[in-house]
């Protein structure tokens, strides 16, 4: 699948891909490289965009304007994809997921209709008599 990534999905994205572990094909390896290398940012891109990093935080940030241009797209096979999400949704279950992962997880992750918040409350809606 093609995936179109912003500052912000290629940050959150190398974070999790520094999780994505384990053994593999070949090609699942070569995959996971080629992406890694790909949502890296270069020292030209990081000049470009007028990027920099906190030392004391790791935040790192950006000139809005110069960004604009910033997205790239990327191929993600299904199997990377898999490991992708659930790295993501460990974050999720452990309650880790921070407003920058949001639509990185969406992008990844397969997500369930929510229910109404009376469902889920355990309210029924019932006509007024």
């Amino acid at each position: 699948m093609r995936y179109e990534l912003n500052i912000i999905d290629r940050l959150v994205l190398a974070q999790v891909l520094s999780q994505v572990s384990g053994a593999g094909s070949y090609l699942y390896h070569k995959e996971l490289r080629v992406l890694r290398e790909k949502v890296a940012f270069t020292q030209k891109q990081w000049d470009e965009y007028g990027m920099t990093s906190d030392e004391a935080t790791g935040a790192v940030r950006w000139d809005a304007v110069k960004a604009q241009s910033a997205t790239i797209e990327v191929q993600i096979g299904e199997r990377v994809k898999s490991e992708i999400a659930k790295v993501l949704k460990e974050l999720d279950k452990n309650e880790r997921i921070m407003p920058e992962h949001i639509n990185t997880y969406e992008m990844f992750v397969d997500l369930e209709e929510p229910k109404p918040e009376e469902e889920v409350l355990g309210v029924e809606e019932r006509p007024l008599t």
